[in-house]
């Protein structure tokens, strides 16, 4: 297909910008933080424990964990999450070059504060990478319509479980709904038994992935000959995880009905709500008229059966919230959550040409609402970095 002037002065536009937030924030230069940092020493060599994936492969290939080679990792990441992104965006646009409002989703996918903006930064953090393996995951699904398939993302989310067992709850529900999804909600028996084989893995990782051969004092001892001392106290903190240390039972809702918390999710229900009132109404004009037959290459040849499983989707978009029963990033789940979103809008216009036009003329016909929210983002910043008291930095 012939690359228009108009495409390539909006793709230019949208690099330019994703530059700016770099420029303006710094986010390229940042160090990675010590909580994140004291991660990449967990690994296997005395026994298996949860989250020392990365740090065992680390170990394995000899790589000298300094801030230098991390950020040089993380930000490695960090550009194929990017490039990703621009991938996935690009395979829409590819199809409807013309569509303004097309355009503005995707300027408003990349600038958000709950997407790039907030990977760049939380420079180092392991939901990259788990993120890059469930589009890959993705991909695999809307490509592949083999046995081997199965296999495949199975390894995949297998591997995304081992590095952080919060990953189940990340992406696992969007992978496989999406999977329902684009075969028509057929096969499901295999579905079934890999969901279930994740199920069994997470609650394997998160029940038997703490230490056991080590005390927490001697864990802590060789915290302070093996990590940088910047890193000592926030990898105490990293290593309370895996020593099974903190009651989330009772410390999660005492942060969550904090005032100040409840002031900060105030805040985020204000920031969202234009991004909500355009998902309702793109979903609103999708169901009402149109579809069934006369889709383009719709993965569903019936219309209610299409409109079931592309309510599910978006509601398998919100799963990283049920995280706020086992940790207190808040503001990191509703990131995961709302980067879900958009990348089920993307998938399902890039296979869907009715849906594909009905989003674009939402967001052509409420402009106005897209450039705000775009402007906002930008000059908001990103989200805050999981824990911490404010929403945005």
């Amino acid at each position: 297909m012939t690359i228009t002037k108009e495409t390539q002065i909006a793709f230019i536009f949208l690099l330019a910008t994703l530059v700016f937030i770099c420029y303006k924030q710094s986010y390229l230069h940042r160090d990675i933080h010590p909580y994140m940092f004291a991660h990449y020493f967990f690994n296997y060599q005395d026994e298996f424990i949860k989250r020392g994936l990365v740090g065992e492969c680390l170990r394995i290939l000899n790589i000298d964990i300094s801030q230098a080679n991390m950020k040089i990792f993380a930000n490695g990441v960090l550009t194929l999450c990017a490039l990703a992104t621009f991938f996935l965006l690009g395979q829409a646009l590819k199809l409807s070059p013309r569509a303004i409002g097309l355009w503005l989703f995707s300027a408003l996918f990349i600038v958000h504060s709950a997407t790039l903006q907030r990977f760049m930064y939380d420079l180092g953090r392991s939901d990259q990478i788990i993120f890059l393996l469930a589009l890959i995951a993705l991909a695999v699904i809307y490509k592949i319509k083999r046995w081997f398939a199965y296999p495949i993302v199975l390894a995949l989310m297998a591997i995304a479980i081992a590095i952080h067992e919060g990953a189940f709850l990340m992406f696992v529900p969007l992978v496989v709904c999406f999977w329902l999804y684009i075969d028509r909600a057929k096969y499901i028996v295999p579905k079934i038994v890999v969901f279930i084989a994740l199920i069994a893995l997470t609650a394997f990782v998160g029940t038997n992935g703490f230490i056991t051969k080590r005390s927490f004092e001697e864990h802590c001892e060789l915290l302070n000959k093996t990590v940088p001392k910047v890193c000592v106290n926030s990898g105490v903190t990293a290593i309370n995880t895996i020593h099974d240390r903190i009651d989330y039972k009772t410390e999660g809702p005492k942060r969550l009905f904090d005032s100040r918390t409840i002031k900060e999710h105030g805040k985020l229900l204000l920031y969202l709500t234009p991004l909500f009132f355009l998902v309702w109404k793109t979903a609103k004009s999708a169901n009402d008229g149109g579809g069934g037959a006369s889709m383009a290459r719709c993965a569903i040849s019936d219309y209610r059966k299409w409109r079931i499983l592309f309510l599910l989707l978006i509601i398998s978009a919100f799963s990283p919230l049920c995280l706020y029963l086992f940790g207190w990033d808040f503001y990191r789940w509703h990131g995961l959550a709302i980067n879900n979103l958009f990348i089920v809008l993307a998938l399902v216009a890039i296979d869907n040409a009715n849906f594909r036009a009905k989003l674009s003329n939402v967001f052509y016909n409420y402009q106005l609402v897209a450039i705000v929210t775009i402007i906002l983002s930008v000059w908001l910043r990103s989200f805050n970095f999981g824990g911490a008291e404010k929403l945005f930095i």
